[in-house]
Formats: C-alpha cells, structure tokens, sequence
C-alpha cells in the first residue's frame, strides 16, 4: 500500500441521520440499511481486490443546471399507486423500456389503501391486492436508483404530506446496469 499525499476525492459533509429513523418515511430520502449495503459493497470490493468496480466507470460526472431543466420536461409522464405488484414491476422491468426518454413517475398512496374495507379484509386474511406502504416505496426506489441508475441524471422527493413520491429520471444520460 502506497500512501499518496494528493487528493483523491472529497467527501460532501452531510449531517448524521441516525439509523434507528431509517425505518421512518421522511422529506428527507432514506434507505433502510444503507450503510450496510454499503459496507457489503466495499468488503466484497475488498475481497476480490478490486480498486475500481467495474460499475463505477461513470463516477464523478456531474450534471449542469441545463441537466436539471431536462427533467422539467419528461417525455413520459406516469401516475403509480403504491399497489405492491405495480411498484415493482415497473421499477424492476418497465422502466428499462423507457431507455432514452425522461420519464416522470408519480407514486401515490392509494386511498384504498387506508380504508376500512381494506383493513378488514387484511385483518380478516381474504384475498385483496397487496399494496405497500410510501416508505416501503420511497426504498425500493432508492434501491433502484442506487443498484442501476446511479449515474443518470434524477431528481427524487417525497412530498410533505408523506403520501406522494416524486422521481423524475433522464434515461438517456450514462448508466450501467440498466
């Protein structure tokens, strides 16, 4: 090991969210167990002594302020309840299909989702469709965004009432695994 007196990257200071808040749905964007994906990435880059994943041949681009107007005009606009099926189709093999495009996805809680027939029917064990909860939503998207579009220009923000997610993605910017 070699050690280099020049900089080789800088680390954005952002405050500390502590984990046991990971479980909560906030403005701000959190994924459960983050920090443990993250040290699985790096122990696994660790033990096949890999410097730089081959997933990492984008890291560092950055987007101008004309990247960010591109989102303000998506190609494709979609509206989503949080019916579980829905949510991980789409994020798991639709939106692959929109290579090239800016699309804009709109999540939403279902009213449904909160009604008493539905409780019942829960509570009950009969057959309904399986719906998830914003937070459970606000994850796989960020799992998404984190494990296949993390080099694309995006913007994601989970409206204050906690019952909305809005993710805008320019799929024609650079990625890897998508």
């Amino acid at each position: 090991l070699h050690r280099k007196n020049e900089v080789y990257f800088k680390h954005l200071w952002h405050p500390r969210y502590p984990q046991k808040n990971d479980k909560y749905l906030s403005v701000q964007p959190r994924l459960y167990n983050a920090q443990r994906i993250n040290q699985r990435h790096f122990l696994n880059q660790k033990e096949l002594k890999i410097t730089r994943a081959p997933q990492q041949t984008h890291w560092g681009n950055c987007y101008s302020p004309s990247d960010k107007k591109k989102l303000e005009n998506p190609d494709i606009e979609l509206r989503l309840p949080n019916i579980k099926a829905v949510v991980t189709h789409f994020l798991r093999e639709e939106l692959k299909r929109y290579k090239g495009k800016v699309v804009s996805i709109l999540f939403y809680e279902d009213p449904y989702y909160k009604s008493m027939k539905y409780k019942f029917k829960k509570l009950l064990g009969k057959q309904s469709q399986p719906y998830c909860s914003i937070k459970a939503v606000n994850d796989e998207i960020l799992k998404t965004i984190v494990f296949d579009y993390r080099h694309c220009n995006y913007e994601f923000q989970v409206n204050e009432n906690l019952k909305e997610i809005s993710f805008f993605i320019d799929l024609k910017a650079p990625q890897n695994n998508a």
